[in-house]
């Protein structure tokens, strides 16, 4: 072997050797560290319990603490101990696994792999399976709430309180009359719009034909050619895009009763053009296909 092959593996190895002894270094100081947090936490706690009313915050302020961080260090230091597993993880990691039920630390770590995320990440996870459990809980609240209405409704149903009174008011049968005199005049109006709207269907109908009349007249003039220039395949890629756009459309009752008169009327007019623009398609196929009457058939010369 080569001086400069020797000297590499010697690099390798010293590389590797000091890479270890960091790496002993770091888990050592991480246990110091995490000592150390929980020593500032029950040192936390005890002096809590010395201040009087009102000295505690002054005293986190000279200090140079936040409430929040003593109040991290205390919880830290009373529930990380019982948990010994927790000790092995760095102390952000494991003040973000305090959100959770003790029971349920330890299944939740395992879940969802800890060793391999930010203190950020679980943070934001264990959120999540709060959130999670709140809603699960006031699901259950509600189901609950919901259960006893119905077993109140089913007993009342069972033991009917009812009163029944009847009144009249006086001028009930003059009200009356006018009811009826309303309804018929609704009657007819409704009849009429009935009709109208027929009449105007109608007509949208027979101006559609006429129009595929004239436009069949000039496709069939000679020496003209076809005026609308789409070959089979364009025709039947325009009928393709069109039949899945149109199928997204809701086909419901109640969003036609909740329109108004002009907004059905406008939606009656398109369909009815589509109806009829389908059936002359039709037509067109079934003529393409019949056999060709010779007797209609002429030569020249």
């Amino acid at each position: 072997m080569s001086n400069t092959n020797l000297a590499a593996v010697d690099r390798e190895n010293g590389l590797s050797v000091r890479l270890a002894s960091l790496a002993s270094d770091i888990r050592m100081q991480h246990q110091k560290f995490q000592v150390s947090v929980i020593q500032i936490g029950l040192d936390l706690i005890e002096a809590k319990s010395i201040c009087q009313h009102g000295e505690w915050l002054p005293w986190l302020q000279e200090l140079g603490m936040s409430h929040t961080q003593a109040d991290n260090y205390m919880r830290y230091a009373k529930e990380v101990p019982q948990d010994s597993w927790l000790q092995d993880l760095p102390y952000a990691k494991g003040l973000a696994l305090l959100g959770l039920p003790e029971e349920d630390r330890r299944a939740f770590a395992d879940e969802h792999k800890v060793d391999d995320k930010s203190a950020a990440e679980i943070k934001r996870l264990v959120a999540a399976e709060k959130k999670a459990r709140e809603d699960a809980k006031k699901s259950q609240e509600e189901l609950a709430a919901a259960r006893i209405q119905m077993e109140k409704l089913a007993e009342e149903a069972q033991n009917p309180k009812i009163e029944v009174r009847e009144v009249v008011p006086e001028d009930y049968e003059s009200l009356k009359a006018q009811n009826r005199k309303l309804q018929e005049k609704a009657n007819m109006a409704e009849t009429a719009a009935c009709e109208a709207e027929e009449k105007a269907a109608q007509a949208v109908e027979d101006a559609q034909r006429l129009r595929m009349q004239l436009a069949d007249r000039e496709d069939e003039a000679p020496g003209m050619g076809s005026s609308r220039g789409l070959s089979l395949d364009d025709l039947m890629a325009t009928c393709n895009e069109f039949s899945s756009k149109v199928w997204a459309v809701p086909f419901m009752t109640d969003l036609f009763r909740e329109a108004d008169d002009s907004q059905r009327q406008g939606y009656r007019l398109i369909a009815d053009g589509i109806r009829s623009w389908a059936q002359r398609t039709l037509d067109a196929i079934d003529a393409a296909i019949r056999p060709i009457d010779v007797t209609e058939v002429s030569f020249d010369g």
